[in-house]
């Protein structure tokens, strides 16, 4: 008797309540997915910040010290028609140059004044990379040409990297220790629609030149 009215009982769900079921956990499991899906995004939004800083601040540390050891100078600009400059290379050291190759986004260490076997990467996803001499640390005259540099001669160096929709630069201002033997400014435009040459040496300021066309 006692078996009978058990089995009787046991009706088990019905049709709607297993609906209802299967809507409230999928609610449920939305948000759950939701809050995962943020917490990777957000995680990889902060990984992403934090590894591009960190990559700017390696690459202007080391150029940084270098500036400050440095012998010899030169800076190659090359400039796009809409006038916004690229730096391909710049050298501070003998046989040490840092070359930018902004279809790549690479800054390169290399040994020539263009990117070889024997290169080295500085940095990657880099948007922008410009170096420029502080326009107080050179003495011009009424006739627009160079009389001479101040000691010690600053650097402005600017590094832009971008990754993921995220990016982050740094601007720098770094004084030169040493007496430079050479300078040397090339600015170039692509479309060769004007093209500016500017190169002189220290010892010798007289070899200045500028060249428009």
């Amino acid at each position: 008797m006692r078996d009978k009215t058990m089995k009787d009982n046991n009706k088990g769900l019905s049709l709607v309540e297993i609906i209802v079921a299967i809507a409230i956990g999928s609610i449920v499991m939305t948000a759950v997915m939701l809050l995962v899906v943020q917490g990777v995004k957000s995680y990889r939004t902060q990984s992403t910040k934090a590894s591009l800083q960190n990559d700017v601040n390696i690459a202007l540390n080391q150029i940084s010290d270098n500036i400050m050891e440095g012998t010899c100078l030169a800076i190659s600009n090359l400039t796009n028609g809409e006038g916004e400059i690229y730096t391909s290379y710049f050298q501070i050291k003998e046989n040490m140059y840092y070359v930018y190759e902004p279809d790549e986004e690479i800054l390169y260490l290399s040994e020539t004044p263009t990117k070889g076997a024997a290169s080295s990467v500085l940095c990657e996803n880099v948007e922008n990379f410009d170096v420029n001499i502080l326009d107080y640390s050179i003495i011009v005259g009424g006739d627009n040409k160079i009389q001479g540099m101040t000691n010690p001669i600053q650097l402005q160096v600017y590094i832009k990297v971008a990754k993921l929709d995220e990016s982050r630069d740094a601007k720098r201002i770094i004084s030169m220790r040493n007496d430079l033997s050479q300078i040397e400014l090339i600015v170039e435009s692509m479309e060769n629609t004007g093209v500016n040459i500017v190169g002189y040496d220290i010892s010798s300021l007289k070899n200045y030149i500028t060249s428009e066309n």
